[in-house]
């Protein structure tokens, strides 16, 4: 697995240089210089995997130590604590440059190339092992040197004993605040020898259990003795595996460009853009009812069934209470889940009331109200009235034998009429409530539009900013 950590520095650095940079310059150095620390970390491991036996008094680790590498070169003896200073182990050439910069002293590192054609040496090859001082130790010199070496290790061996497996500095201290590295730890049972054969699957159990609590699921729990010898070659195979993969020493890296992006995140929102088309809507028709367009919608409902006393009032100017409410209840959405930086860039993105009120209230004078009448409704009237005159007339001058036309024109000519005068009915009833709502849809599109103009576009340049930044650090 290969991981493209140069392509992941260079976008936290392009979303540090961004114009919209939410951090402010302290922020901006501390991340710079911890991205080139881990830089030059990984330009001086170079083909080298950085391994750490780590544990507290008496739990033997330097005895591990010694018996993985073949020497006497760790502090193992019967004082506790007795490593005092970090120990290194090379398979293959030295890594002097790499020792250094872990500050090791020289005289406490070492390396042989005698006995690589054995082939569980050359699986080690380029291996660097570490045995750190306790963490646990009285001396603050110890565990300050375990805690600045932790975050350079690549393969973290946890060596725990029997009766202080469950030690609460080991535990509160480290391992539940490493557990985003577990995939590069390996917890190791040591002095197993001491422990009947009877009880060692319930104690190894019980130490699966007080990692579960740590986060530590499925991380790889060893049983070791140095002085009996077991376990040592599986722990060997899994330093030689870790050894192998490639992208081990990127691994450490990446946990700890994790960390940096982490405090970068503070100043990101994880949620999706609120702005959504149901709050321009909701937004766009609260303007509208501000405008009284309601009102306006009633009356000519009203003047269409009832032309003769038509009175429609103008629509009005919305009061700059309401515009505020509106543009305030707005930004508090926008704002929804954003870290202050971001809320107070959309609200210097927002409008003034007064642009804003005099905007809508220009969108929803400048949309035509429907005519009272149209041309179907005059033709059905005068349809109606001519047909009924006409009729009429010629039912009389039939009756009374004034023109020679069948009585049945005349009264063909009052039903037309009175058809006429339903279908002007039903035609004036349809439009009273039809006309009114393609009116009102034609003023909430356009105070839409200057809800999208005014409020949702410059939300949405501050947003596309935030978002930009966080497919950065992604």
């Amino acid at each position: 697995m290969q991981l493209d950590l140069d392509g992941r520095i260079a976008r936290i650095e392009e979303a540090l240089a961004n114009d919209a940079s939410p951090w402010d310059d302290e922020e901006t150095e501390r991340a710079r210089a911890e991205i080139r620390a881990i830089e030059n970390r990984r330009a001086i491991a170079g083909g080298h995997v950085v391994a750490a036996l780590v544990g507290g008094t008496g739990s033997g680790k330097s005895s591990l130590f010694n018996c993985l590498t073949g020497t006497e070169l760790a502090d193992a003896g019967a004082l506790r604590p007795t490593t005092e200073a970090a120990t290194a182990f090379t398979w293959g050439e030295p890594a002097r440059t790499l020792t250094n910069y872990l500050g090791i002293e020289r005289e406490r590192v070492t390396s042989h190339t005698t006995e690589l054609e054995r082939a569980h040496e050359k699986a080690l090859e380029d291996l660097v092992l570490l045995d750190l001082p306790d963490h646990d130790s009285v001396k603050d010199a110890h565990s300050g040197l375990v805690d600045s070496l932790l975050p350079l290790v690549d393969v973290l061996v946890w060596v725990v004993d029997p009766q202080k497996y469950a030690d609460h500095i080991l535990h509160s201290r480290y391992l539940a605040k490493m557990r985003r590295r577990a995939d590069a730890m390996v917890i190791v049972m040591n002095h197993i020898d001491r422990v009947p054969e009877a009880r060692r699957e319930a104690l190894l159990a019980d130490l699966a259990g007080v990692l579960e609590l740590d986060g530590l699921l499925g991380v790889p729990i060893l049983a070791t003795s140095a002085e009996t010898g077991e376990g040592i070659d599986e722990l060997r195979r899994l330093l030689a595996k870790a050894n192998a993969e490639p992208s081990m020493v990127e691994r450490t890296a990446s946990a700890e460009l994790d960390a940096v992006v982490a405090k970068l995140k503070e100043k990101l929102s994880d949620t999706d853009s609120p702005v959504t088309p149901q709050l321009v809507n909701d937004t766009a028709s609260e303007l509208v009812t501000a405008c009284g367009v309601d009102a306006v919608i009633d009356a000519l409902g009203h003047a269409i069934s009832h032309p003769r006393d038509a009175s429609v009032p103008p629509s009005q100017s919305p009061s700059y209470a309401t515009v505020a409410a509106v543009g305030s209840t707005w930004a508090m959405r926008a704002q929804s889940e954003l870290p202050q930086v971001w809320a107070d860039r959309v609200d210097d993105a927002m409008p003034g009331v007064k642009d804003l009120g005099d905007d809508v209230h220009t969108a929803v004078r400048a949309v035509d109200r429907p005519p009272l009448r149209d041309g179907l409704t005059r033709f059905l009237q005068i349809a109606w009235i001519a047909l009924f005159v006409v009729g009429v007339g010629l039912t009389i001058a039939s009756l009374a034998n004034w023109l020679a036309i069948p009585l049945a024109v005349g009264i063909a000519l009052l039903v037309a009429g009175a058809v006429a005068f339903i279908a002007a009915a039903v035609h004036r009833s349809a439009r009273a409530r039809k006309a009114p709502k393609e009116y009102y849809d034609n003023v909430l599109a356009c105070v839409r539009t200057v809800v999208e103009d005014k409020l949702v576009q410059p939300t949405l340049d501050v947003l596309a900013d935030h978002e930009a930044l966080r497919a950065k650090l992604r």
